[in-house]
């Protein structure tokens, strides 16, 4: 299943943002409406990988990239350092606190795990949050699952869509050894980490 438009936007033609998207979302804040586009490259050893950007959709007729979202490993002058992990450090899909007011968005990025970051200003967003889950040894192999960043030994990669919560505050994720999880907002998040609404 492919990151998709929810329907409002699915239908219509739009400019050409990215040869190559793999998923792509769009949101609004503050008025504005954006598109979280991003690119994939599901292999390891591969750096850069692939990475994330927000788009600035208002007006459909001139689409303007506001910001990156990158991880430190997608940094081409750490290259050397990270492909002997034996990861993928490649975003993948995404999610949002709210995406007719957004403000926090979530991504994950296999053996990068789980990232949340605080996007009320969408041209500059910040890294919140993270949650690697812990590697289970015990996975069985499946074959190329290290081709793909996957190990029980060294990383339980988290390549699934986001789901917030709102009223719990809770976020839903999968990972490959682990499976579903549940997870909550710990005070190091910060205060503009979403707070459970309780409806």
């Amino acid at each position: 299943m492919w990151c998709r438009l929810p329907a409002p936007y699915r239908a219509r033609p739009r400019p050409l943002l990215n040869r190559s998207p793999h998923c792509r979302r769009w949101f609004r804040n503050n008025g504005r409406t954006y598109l979280y586009s991003s690119d994939e490259w599901p292999t390891a050893g591969v750096c850069p990988w692939a990475h994330g950007r927000i788009i600035d959709i208002t007006d459909e007729t001139k689409p303007v990239k506001v910001s990156d979202i990158t991880l430190e490993v997608n940094d081409p002058a750490h290259c050397a350092k990270t492909e002997p992990d034996v990861a993928n450090y490649s975003a993948h899909y995404v999610g949002f606190d709210d995406v007719q007011n957004a403000t926090t968005l979530f991504t994950t990025h296999y053996s990068g795990g789980l990232r949340v970051w605080d996007i009320r200003d969408p041209a500059k967003p910040k890294e919140i949050a993270y949650w690697h889950p812990v590697p289970n040894p015990r996975t069985p192999t499946v074959p190329l699952s290290e081709y793909f960043g996957s190990s029980g030994a060294r990383w339980d990669p988290v390549p699934t869509y986001v789901r917030y919560r709102p009223e719990t505050g809770h976020i839903w994720i999968a990972s490959y050894s682990a499976g579903f999880q549940i997870l909550a907002f710990t005070p190091s998040a910060g205060p503009t980490a979403p707070k459970p609404t309780g409806r």
